[in-house]
């Protein structure tokens, strides 16, 4: 037997046993005494419901961070990001939430400026027809 094979043999044997609908193999370590993982174990199905469950929880960012802020201007986000910048490194918000923030405000700026360059398009056409319309 090659040493290849072997590897292949001893994995399969360590494997969980349960089939997925796909009628692909589980692919997780056994536990021991069994041959299904701690997910996949009948006799572990409301501690691996109660694990998924917790660990969702913890990695839900839940509560406010501060109070209501108006963004109207640039101005307004640059001194909400120097709030932010700020909070994370003294630890009041944490990194996630900074980088949500940091994301989110990246995008209002983008949407400023288009709105922006909009108008100013605008305003340029509406006084362009002006000057056509003078010299008829």
């Amino acid at each position: 037997m090659k040493f290849q094979d072997a590897v292949i043999n001893v994995t399969n044997k360590m494997n969980c046993k349960f089939i997925k609908s796909d009628d692909s193999s589980c692919n997780a370590f056994h536990t021991q005494g069994s041959d299904y993982c701690f997910r996949h174990n009948p006799d572990f199905k409301e501690k691996a419901t109660l694990a998924s469950k917790n660990g969702g929880e913890n990695r839900r960012l839940q509560g406010v961070y501060g109070k209501k802020i108006e963004l109207r201007t640039p101005n307004d986000i640059k001194s909400f990001l120097g709030m932010v910048i700020n909070s994370v490194w003294t630890g009041k918000i944490p990194v996630q939430v900074g980088t949500s923030m940091g994301f989110l405000t990246k995008c209002w700026l983008e949407a400023y400026e288009m709105t922006d360059m909009e108008n100013r398009i605008k305003k340029l056409e509406a006084g362009i027809t002006d000057i056509d319309s003078q010299k008829l």
